[in-house]
């Protein structure tokens, strides 16, 4: 295996831990040290922290929005941005979060397991991610047409078109990030007595491999997450100067349905601190997106090998701390969540309470 190949393995999982060490980052700014203290302190420990209170909390998000229906429209987008954050901290508790806790607790199984379930993983992982992102957009347009065009949205936007998009985005998203576990394989390689692992490129890449890195460099990783973002700015500007004129000008005439409109208007400002803190949490992936495109030297490949792995393990934190927030911008801005939340928690701890009676002896 050459080590243009172990360059485009660690190119593949841009952004994400690396337990790998090459010898190509003479002159880097962030010493092998400082890279894997990061590794540990932010994939290990924070990031398990995150998952650990987003994965329950996506799990609440989708039992409330269930059981407020989802033939609503915005409750169906919601549902389904909960289960793919949802499914993403999944993904990335066990590989990311044990793969650099095991790193750090000097295992002899590191480097195996984190290769081996990063090359099976990755791509369900950044896929999900990625269609977070696709959902996030999707609903600030939504919320963007229903303030610009007020009586043409309920026609304009059906659920079940609604449905159709996500559903489409999803499995678009996820049959394009196939090319990940398609173009590497995990093997172990005796180096003067020692076993190591590495990766080393299948048949398949090398007959495509031009068709494989355009999918994954030019489309996932350039053109989607700043398309996505740029969506996301742009909607969520205009939402706010819109509904801004919007309430300036009620305040000044007489509505009949105030209770409709003062809902919608929650609603609205509800979803744009979503889009607002979704906005903060992809600033600096993309800021560091643009940066690997202006400064070459700056990639897997280049003289700042450990400063762009350790900036992408630092940027990687602010997606998944958004992925685990939602439950609590929804509880504090929505009073309709907040109560459907606490019916829940009743009928659990009743159910508790019978099961304890049932069991009990006297």
């Amino acid at each position: 295996m050459t080590d243009t190949m172990n360059v485009s393995a660690k190119d593949m999982i841009t952004g994400s831990t690396q337990l790998l060490t090459f010898d190509n980052s003479l002159g880097d700014i962030l010493s092998q040290d400082v890279y894997h203290s990061l590794n540990e302190a932010f994939s290990g420990y924070i990031s398990t922290i995150i998952c650990s209170v987003g994965i329950p909390a996506n799990l609440v998000t989708c039992l409330v929005f269930w059981r407020q229906g989802l033939r609503d429209r915005m409750n169906l987008c919601l549902f389904c941005l909960a289960v793919v954050d949802l499914l993403y901290l999944l993904g990335v508790l066990p590989v990311f979060c044990v793969g650099a806790l095991l790193l750090a607790a000097d295992s002899p199984y590191a480097e195996e397991y984190f290769l081996k379930t990063l090359i099976s993983g990755a791509g369900f992982i950044f896929g999900m991610r990625a269609t977070s992102g696709c959902y996030n957009m999707i609903i600030a347009v939504e919320r963007c047409v229903c303030v610009v065009f007020p009586l043409k949205a309920a026609s304009l936007l059906h659920t079940h078109t609604m449905g159709v998009l996500l559903a489409v985005c999803f499995i678009l998203i996820q049959l394009g990030y196939t090319v990940i576990p398609l173009q590497l394989r995990a093997v172990s390689v005796d180096v003067d007595g020692t076993i190591q692992w590495r990766y080393e490129p299948t048949q398949v890449f090398l007959d495509n491999k031009e068709l494989f890195q355009t999918v994954e460099v030019t489309v996932l990783t350039v053109s989607l997450p700043i398309i996505t973002f740029l969506v996301v700015v742009i909607t969520a500007v205009i939402t706010v100067i819109k509904l801004t004129a919007a309430l300036k000008w009620r305040e000044k005439t007489s509505s009949t349905c105030k209770e409709k409109v003062g809902h919608q208007t929650a609603l609205t400002k509800m979803l744009l601190v979503v889009s607002f803190i979704y906005i903060c949490s992809m600033v600096p992936s993309v800021s560091l997106t643009i940066t690997r495109l202006v400064i070459k030297e700056f990639s897997a490949s280049g003289r700042y090998y450990y400063l762009f792995m350790g900036s992408h393990i630092v940027a990687n934190i602010f997606p998944l701390t958004h992925s685990a927030a939602n439950f609590f911008v929804y509880y504090n801005r929505s009073s309709r969540f907040k109560s459907v939340f606490s019916d829940l928690l009743r009928r659990g701890s009743r159910r508790t309470v019978s099961a304890d009676r049932s069991t009990s002896v006297f």
